[in-house]
């Protein structure tokens, strides 16, 4: 497993957080224009006093006129700029300006100046390395929520940790039993409580999953014993609060077990069986996107192709959950559940065989590139197990 690796490695390997230039490739330095001062006898029409011919003449300070012996030298006020502060910042972070004899230039940021870091909950932080570059360096100060009111939240070395808290602490209407779980309670933090099951609001993000590649190894099913690496295949998506993608089965089953939760499956625990995926009384899934088989999609019975980021939203990507209001479940508590159709595929726990990587799986809900006949809420497209697409996420259940 990459479990062990730091988190900076991970990172990199996903192409996510990179030690790059900060001005994506582009020289950030600029030319100074020069101002060339000559020494003239010649008066123009605007002085008020001209210099005489003299047999010596002097060179001016920087950026001045250059005069005679007996009309002194020039100044420095002449220049572009008298400091730093007269010259206009570099288009680029880990760059400053500068002012040297008058003119404005750019030079590297010292080394360790803080830059700001657009990815939250990694317990990373960006710096200037001192030529120009940016490079990551651990903090303290960011850890990643896993979501777990039985764990605490801290970095180590760079990389998320989340600790058991003693048992006996509270925990959404129960205990914790010291082990990182919470006994007697109601759903997780952060799930919705449908009744016979929670389930995760939107599709698990990039920040999540990044989070759980810094913890510890859940473990795997004999079905997922193939499965070597969570990372995913395709790398991760390009914003932490996007949907995660490119990720198989197996990947997403280990980071629902990882924060004590399941891939969604049937109602009362275990895998939806293949024949009965679309029955609300028996999917997990089912019942939430159908609003308890009430409805066709999440919002009604009649298809709307701007409810939900199919092909008719124009997105032409997964977005942001919750990017549509109007996609999530007609009747409460569903309707605090968002994207069950469009934006990214989701796993099932709903399979037929368990010989592992060629097992078809099943996947629910379709995707930003979907018209109308694959976004309703009892159509299903399988594919092998150990699959991955960038069109394809997941969310969890539980219990």
């Amino acid at each position: 497993m990459l479990r062990s690796a730091t988190f900076a490695r991970l990172a990199a390997a996903l192409g996510v957080i990179a030690v790059a230039s900060c001005s994506g490739g582009d020289d950030p330095s600029f030319s100074a224009t020069t101002a060339t001062a000559t020494s003239s006898s010649t008066s123009t029409s605007d002085a008020t006093t001209t210099s005489s011919s003299t047999t010596t003449s002097g060179n001016g300070g920087a950026g001045g006129s250059g005069g005679g012996i007996e009309t002194g030298g020039g100044g420095a006020g002449g220049g572009e700029c008298v400091d730093a502060s007269d010259c206009p910042p570099p288009p680029a972070m880990c760059f400053e300006a500068t002012c040297v004899r008058g003119e404005c230039g750019t030079g590297p940021s010292p080394a360790l100046t803080p830059v700001p870091d657009p990815f939250v909950g990694d317990c990373l932080g960006l710096v200037c390395d001192g030529a120009g570059m940016t490079t990551p360096v651990p903090v303290l100060d960011d850890p990643s929520d896993d979501g777990n009111d039985c764990t605490l939240d801290v970095c180590d070395d760079g990389v998320p940790s989340y600790l058991a808290l003693p048992s006996g602490s509270p925990c959404n209407g129960g205990v914790c039993d010291g082990l990182g779980s919470c006994v007697g309670g109601v759903c997780p933090t952060g799930m919705i409580d449908v009744g016979t099951h929670c389930i995760d609001p939107t599709e698990v993000t990039v920040a999540a999953y990044l989070a759980f590649l810094g913890g510890p190894d859940p473990g795997q099913s004999a079905v997922c014993s193939w499965n070597a690496s969570y990372v995913p295949a395709g790398g991760a998506p390009p914003s932490s609060q996007l949907p995660m993608t490119n990720v198989d089965w197996c990947d997403a089953a280990a980071y629902c077990a990882s924060v004590g939760k399941r891939l969604c499956g049937k109602i009362g625990g275990g895998s939806t069986p293949a024949a009965s995926y679309a029955d609300a009384a028996v999917s997990q899934w089912q019942a939430v996107c159908s609003s308890g088989g009430t409805t066709t999609y999440p919002y009604g019975n009649a298809f709307q192709a701007s409810a939900c980021n199919g092909a008719g939203a124009g997105f032409g990507s997964p977005q942001v959950p919750q990017t549509l209001a109007n996609c999530r479940g007609a009747l409460a508590p569903y309707d605090a559940v968002y994207d069950m159709s469009g934006n990214v595929w989701e796993w099932e726990d709903s399979c037929v065989g368990a010989a592992g990587m060629g097992d078809s799986c099943r996947l629910r809900g379709g995707s930003f590139n979907n018209g109308m006949g694959s976004l309703d809420c009892a159509t299903d497209y399988s594919v092998p197990r150990q699959s991955a697409y960038s069109s394809v996420g997941f969310r969890c259940c539980s219990p």
